[in-house]
């Protein structure tokens, strides 16, 4: 059952706001956008109700109004979406904890983070999931907290695969 045997593997990054914007998108789209959506089409709803109440059904006129509304939440949401993410890419302070240059150690009982003011250590069984996109590998330790690593950094290590499969092997989903 020792999966990893005594072997220690070690993954150096340097975390930017870009990463970190990236990781924020990722969750917003990956595991909110379907509540935003029903919430948008309750509210489309429940505003036709309203408007439409005691009055004679006009399809013409309901079909404009959800068009109307609809216009309306399209633009209300790409604001938001675009003020919300240029604050998100703001917040993390330069010398903070979030940006910067971090050791990711892949140990035998879990999985660690080193940076310049300290460290953190998860048991294999502390980590919710593995997930990945494109660009990003991401270990969730809960529904939006993870430790993001950057593929960049993975294509310079030679042990690439066997870093992957690792974590993989490991994180009991």
């Amino acid at each position: 059952m020792d999966k990893i045997k005594d072997l220690n593997m070690e993954l150096k990054i340097d975390f930017t706001r870009k990463d970190f914007l990236e990781f924020n998108k990722y969750v917003y789209f990956k595991k909110r956008i379907k509540k935003s959506i029903v919430i948008s089409v309750f509210f489309i709803l429940l505003w036709l109700i309203l408007l439409n109440f005691n009055r004679p059904f006009n399809p013409i006129m309901i079909l404009i109004q959800i068009i109307i509304f609809s216009l309306v939440w399209v633009l209300f949401s790409f604001l938001s979406y675009k003020f919300t993410f240029l604050r998100i890419s703001k917040m993390p302070d330069k010398n903070g904890e979030i940006i910067g240059e971090k050791t990711y150690l892949i140990l035998k009982d879990g999985f660690k983070q080193i940076t310049a003011n300290g460290e953190s250590f998860i048991k294999w069984n502390g980590i919710k999931s593995l997930e990945e996109n494109k660009n990003y590998l991401f270990i969730f330790v809960d529904k939006i907290a993870a430790y993001v690593i950057p593929k960049r950094y993975l294509n310079d290590l030679p042990e690439k695969n066997e870093f992957i499969k690792t974590l993989k092997e490991n994180i009991k989903i």
